[in-house]
């Protein structure tokens, strides 16, 4: 079965990289307003893509529905 694990990877160094982007150039409080949310949503989505089974990627990228055993594994991060 092949599975997108790309995704949720990329999107996880994606936003990483922008929240350090943003709490290191922009000054003030501005920093923590656009990096910190980044940086929330950044985490959950790498750890998916390096600790998710092949199984659960392929449920979470793909067009099926997810089964009740994912979902209430991912319900946290979702």
């Amino acid at each position: 079965m092949k599975t997108n694990r790309y995704v949720p990877f990329i999107m996880g160094v994606g936003g990483i990289l922008a929240a350090i982007w943003a709490l290191t150039t922009l000054s003030g409080i501005w920093g923590y307003v656009v990096g910190v949310p980044l940086l929330m949503f950044g985490w959950p989505s790498l750890k998916t893509a390096i600790f998710a089974s092949d199984r659960e990627v392929a449920e979470l990228t793909g067009k099926q529905p997810m089964s009740a055993e994912t979902k209430r594994k991912f319900e946290d991060r979702l």
